[in-house]
């Protein structure tokens, strides 16, 4: 009887009590290795979260540089012409193509200042492409204040000026999003680019203005990921 115990323990403890030990360390290891695992994925899919982020924030600013750039190309002519008239304006519009690069472009629009009763407004005289943008002609930009504070800002800095999005007003009452952009430079007098705050000032004649849906413009920018 002796010697049969002795062979159902070890070290003084039932044969059952190592099993479940074992069993427990077991256990634990999996445990270990399973969130170490979970871990590393967790690791793995936040740098690429991150990298994915990094593009996409690139693109995008890529996309407003080139935004820029088109709407700079457009301010030289009026600085290169005594008057761009309304014709004038939509050849030159239809010759860049703009939609082919930025779908999400809703109109290019140039608004001319005009003081009244001692304040600055700023009257919308020119539009391109006319279909779908009837109603910024004659729009008021002193009327909109997201709209207006770019093109202040641009005025000064002679910089690409990007408004806070607010309600397009050719949008309105049309399927899908109505809420917009507008990157801004100022129209000055023919004559070399002005370099200070007081000669833009004094040379301001207007504003150039593309317009463009924010969804748009932000998910044909952003990578397939």
């Amino acid at each position: 009887m002796e010697q049969r115990r002795d062979d159902r323990s070890f070290l003084g403890q039932p044969a059952w009590v190592w099993t479940a030990g074992a069993l427990l360390l077991g256990f634990a290891l999996t445990v270990t290795v399973t969130l170490a695992h979970h871990a590393a994925l967790a690791k793995a899919e936040r740098a690429q979260f991150d990298r994915v982020a990094e593009r996409s924030f690139d693109a995008v600013a890529g996309r407003l540089h080139d935004c820029g750039t088109l709407v700079r190309s457009v301010q030289s002519v009026f600085l290169a012409s005594e008057d761009v008239t309304a014709d004038e304006f939509r050849h030159l519009y239809t010759n860049l193509r703009p939609r082919e690069l930025f779908p999400s472009l809703q109109a290019m629009a140039v608004a001319m200042r005009e003081p009244r009763d001692g304040q600055d407004h700023f009257i919308t005289t020119r539009v391109a492409p006319v279909a779908g943008n009837e109603r910024l002609h004659g729009l008021d930009i002193a009327s909109q204040p997201a709209n207006l504070a770019a093109l202040l800002y641009s005025r000064d800095t002679d910089l690409p000026a990007m408004s806070a999005s607010f309600q397009l007003v050719q949008r309105i009452g049309k399927f899908g999003p109505a809420d917009g952009v507008i990157i801004r430079l100022p129209v000055f007098t023919p004559g070399p680019p002005p370099a200070s705050v007081a000669e833009r000032r004094a040379r301001f004649a207007g504003s150039l203005a593309a317009s463009f849906r924010v969804s748009t413009l932000i998910s044909s920018a952003l990578p397939d990921e």
